[in-house]
């Protein structure tokens, strides 16, 4: 409905009042994990960026589910995977189109953070991806930069499953140890902390 960077920031936002009221539905303010499939793991790793930069809230973690973070289209899977396996290469180009301003915005880091120059600081994270997803190789892309900017980071690829697994339990079976994954990620992070590291 909103062009960029109007969602990001209604995220963000959405994130300051979580953060603010947490207490009042019994949450854990220190346990604050944001997460998200596709465009919402994009939202979900910029919110990270941003709270950051602004010094809050503090993030636990950030589970990134085959994240759209290239707006620019220039990782091979979009040709290797962009026809044939649910979502197109024609699709994710029309999604861009709609949500960016101009093509300036494509390249911008709030946009595609995989452009982001200083990821170090940022929370633990989880980044998982889809053999035959077009959004492969910049999910593995990104998980690669954010280990070498120091940042706690499993990768996982799941094989033989396409964009959107994680929501077809019917389907693929390898959801369930996707979410799995998940928390087993989740508990170590909790773990660390508790030593911490």
């Amino acid at each position: 409905e909103y062009k960029f960077p109007i969602p990001v920031f209604d995220c963000y936002d959405s994130l300051l009042w979580v953060s603010s009221n947490i207490k009042t539905f019994g949450g854990n303010i220190d346990r604050i994990s944001v997460a998200g499939d596709s465009a919402g793991g994009n939202l979900a790793t910029v919110c990270c960026i941003i709270a950051r930069d602004q010094d809050g809230p503090k993030i636990h973690s950030q589970i990134l589910i085959y994240p759209t973070v290239d707006g620019t289209f220039q990782f091979a899977s979009i040709e290797r995977n962009g026809k044939g396996y649910l979502l197109t290469k024609d699709r994710m180009a029309w999604f861009v189109d709609q949500y960016a301003v101009d093509e300036n915005d494509k390249s911008d880091p709030l946009f595609s953070p995989i452009y982001q120059e200083d990821l170090v600081g940022l929370p633990p994270a989880f980044v998982f991806t889809a053999e035959y997803d077009p959004l492969h190789d910049e999910g593995a892309a990104y998980a690669q930069k954010l280990k070498d900017a120091g940042v706690h980071t499993k990768y996982k690829m799941y094989e033989g499953m396409v964009h959107g697994f994680i929501n077809m339990p019917k389907l693929a079976k390898p959801c369930f140890t996707a979410h799995a994954d998940i928390k087993a990620f989740l508990h170590e992070i909790d773990n660390l902390v508790k030593n911490g590291i």
